[in-house]
């Protein structure tokens, strides 16, 4: 493993319950697997519960947390998502941290946080099919494909695909190009 893949830190937003397992366990296992240090916001600072009753204790209460001090913003997908997607100091803190050229990360249902912020306006992004509407209306390019990455946001379909999207991103943080993954 070579200096270039180390010493990311990536910030996984759960919300306060009801996230998609796989999107969050898949993903930190693989960055941590690459040497990146991964530690766990949310709107709870309790221990909070997946859909499939994976237990996280959360390291921060995100409006706490400088998003600005991480080099990935990550966005597992789930229901419980919802809470984030009208959060106006959420989508304050996130186009900030947009500004001074943070990577934003989401799957699944979560990149509508994203849209909602405003952050996808003339970018290009993909999400769970049956919220496409919504991101068009937002300004956003739907492309349909598996994965996306348009500036520095990378966006998933779904959270079927999240050991594609966890090592699609750590290519991306080498500074590998993205692979095609239909």
């Amino acid at each position: 493993m070579g200096d270039e893949q180390t010493g990311k830190k990536i910030l996984m937003v759960l919300p306060g319950g009801r996230f998609e397992d796989n999107s969050y366990q898949k993903v930190r296992q693989i960055m941590e697997r690459y040497g990146h240090s991964v530690e766990v916001a949310s709107s709870k600072p309790s221990i909070i519960f997946g859909l499939n009753k994976t237990r996280v204790r959360p390291d921060h209460f995100w409006k706490d947390v400088d998003f600005g001090n991480y080099d990935v913003i990550y966005f597992p997908a789930g229901i419980g998502a919802q809470e984030y997607f009208n959060d106006k100091e959420l989508h304050e803190a996130l186009r900030a941290a947009h500004e001074k050229g943070r990577m934003l990360a989401a799957i699944g249902n979560t990149p509508l946080i994203f849209a909602n912020a405003g952050l996808l306006k003339g970018k290009q992004a993909t999400l769970i099919f049956f919220e496409s509407g919504k991101l068009r209306e937002s300004g956003g390019e739907y492309t349909g494909k598996t994965l996306t990455f348009d500036g520095n946001i990378f966006t998933g379909k779904g959270p079927e695909i999240s050991d594609k999207f966890g090592l699609a991103l750590m290519k991306i943080l080498k500074g590998e190009p993205l692979p095609y993954v239909p």
